[in-house]
């Protein structure tokens, strides 16, 4: 009786696999036609999990987070081909930033467990990594939204920004390394700010470092630059103020010319807004780009020959059989300071698109994101200016 009682207790739990493998199958293939190159199928832990490409010394490089480790995934031809692996010694982190000097290639990030910022080097575009070298015991890092860790250089000098909360402070830090990586024994807080602190952005040229933050409570956009190599600092000024709702920044350089975008609710609706300085952060225009793009923080900018292009998702509407929300990739170029404007979908299907990164490099675009519905690491390339994609 005993045995008789295992035997329909083995094919009971056989059964069982084989309906929850059908249902599997069954509803992944109802959707998971997805378009253009898939990177890695992986599932990244948060919605504040970003992913970030680059492009360098002939190479694309996409990095993202996954429950377990930190990953880089490397294209040697455009896009077709991808090579995965792990950035060796790291724990998985949603706080991280990346940068590429040809083939070296410079990562930090935030250790939730120690509590420490690292930092680690690539010298043979992420064949190796050298060891974590901590930068800083940081104490309480904010991370409640994008863009608050930032990785540049110029030459050997190596420059991450970062904000750790000290209460009732918010402290604006910057770490410099004067040795390409090895020694972190200059760390100042730049500025001790307040209120609560969205996006903190950096930029360096030559010895000027370019900083920018959203003041939560003043409802403004700040910005203070040092002039040599991060010794000395402007007070903050105020490039915008009065934005009730603040939605994602970059900051980019581009022909002397530095950019910051961001997006701001007005009457319920996004609207894109650009401010460009000539002179070195001295002065500011604010251009409001005047069409309903969608865009919230689910975008990503970059500037090249003046122009500026941007990708992002628009809502197309609530899938009521699988429960997510079903959008589009699209693809913007902006002329003429923004009054003129080209439009372009990218995907022809709808799916649950999430984080999005895009860079440019010789009028080639190349852009990386995340499908959230199927847990796909995606990439797409135009070669054209943005006119076509695959």
């Amino acid at each position: 009786m005993l045995f008789k009682n295992i035997q329909i207790t083995i094919v009971f739990f056989v059964f069982l696999s084989f309906l929850l493998l059908y249902s599997c199958y069954y509803y992944n293939d109802d959707y998971s036609e997805t378009e253009f190159t898939t990177i890695d199928k992986a599932c990244l832990p948060s919605s504040s999990s970003e992913i970030s490409i680059l492009y360098s010394n002939n190479s694309i490089y996409v990095v993202y987070d996954t429950w377990e480790e930190m990953k880089i995934a490397k294209s040697i031809d455009n896009g077709k081909n991808w090579t995965i692996k792990n950035i060796d010694s790291t724990e998985s982190s949603d706080l991280f930033a990346i940068t590429a000097d040809k083939e070296k290639l410079y990562f930090t990030y935030y250790d939730y467990n120690k509590k420490n910022l690292y930092f680690l080097r690539s010298n043979d575009g992420a064949e190796t990594w050298s060891k974590p070298f901590l930068v800083d015991e940081a104490g309480y890092l904010v991370d409640y939204l994008d863009n608050l860790l930032s990785i540049d250089y110029y030459e050997n000098n190596i420059y991450i920004s970062y904000v750790e909360e000290n209460y009732p402070y918010y402290d604006l830090k910057l770490a410099v390394s004067t040795d390409g990586g090895n020694n972190w024994t200059n760390v100042k807080t730049v500025f001790k700010e307040s209120n609560q602190i969205y996006d903190l952005l950096m930029k360096v040229d030559g010895s000027n470092i370019y900083l920018s933050y959203y003041d939560y409570k003043e409802k403004k956009l700040k910005f203070l630059k040092s002039d040599n190599c991060g010794l000395n600092w402007t007070s903050p000024f105020i490039i915008d103020s009065d934005i009730s709702s603040f939605g994602k920044s970059f900051i980019k350089l581009n022909q002397g010319t530095i950019y910051i975008s961001y997006c701001e609710l007005i009457d319920d609706n996004d609207y894109l807004k650009i401010a460009k300085s000539t002179d070195g952060g001295n002065s500011w225009e604010v251009i409001k780009i005047n069409h309903d793009l969608e865009i919230d923080r689910a975008y990503s900018l970059d500037v090249y020959n003046g122009n500026i292009y941007i990708s992002y998702y628009e809502y197309i509407g609530r899938n009521t059989q699988y429960y997510y929300d079903e959008k589009q990739l699209k693809f913007a170029k902006l002329t003429d300071q923004g009054s003129s404007l080209t439009f372009k979908d990218i995907t022809t299907k709808p799916f649950d698109g999430e984080k999005i990164s895009m860079v440019i490099s010789d009028n080639i675009i190349y852009i990386a994101y995340y499908d959230g519905y199927n847990d796909l690491v995606k990439f797409v390339i135009s070669e054209d200016g943005g006119n076509t994609w695959h």
